[in-house]
């Protein structure tokens, strides 16, 4: 539950400095919605995007490419690469 909580201790009677700390409860982030972006690409194409909605209460995105595929990125766009061993698989994003 948000608050604020101060917490003493006791020992046979004798009670510590109250320390406090407020507790904040944030969102649930909304569902992520459809990954727009290439569904077809070559093995060594480079500078393929992905883009996302931005998600609601969303404080960051990750995603999770295919083997052999690279890029990073914690916003709700990711610029892919395709190395040359690059094979077909799913792109996801989830948000935190």
């Amino acid at each position: 539950m948000a608050g604020t909580y101060t917490v003493t201790a006791n020992l046979n009677g004798c009670l510590s400095t109250p320390n406090t700390t407020v507790v904040t409860v944030n969102p649930l982030p909304a569902s992520a919605g459809t990954i727009s972006g290439l569904t077809t690409v070559c093995q060594g194409q480079n500078s393929v995007t992905y883009t996302v909605p931005v998600i609601t209460n969303a404080t960051s995105y990750v995603w999770t490419l295919p083997s052999g595929a690279t890029g990073t990125s914690s916003t709700n766009s990711i610029t892919v690469n395709y190395g040359t061993s690059a094979v077909s698989g799913n792109i996801t994003v989830e948000r935190k």
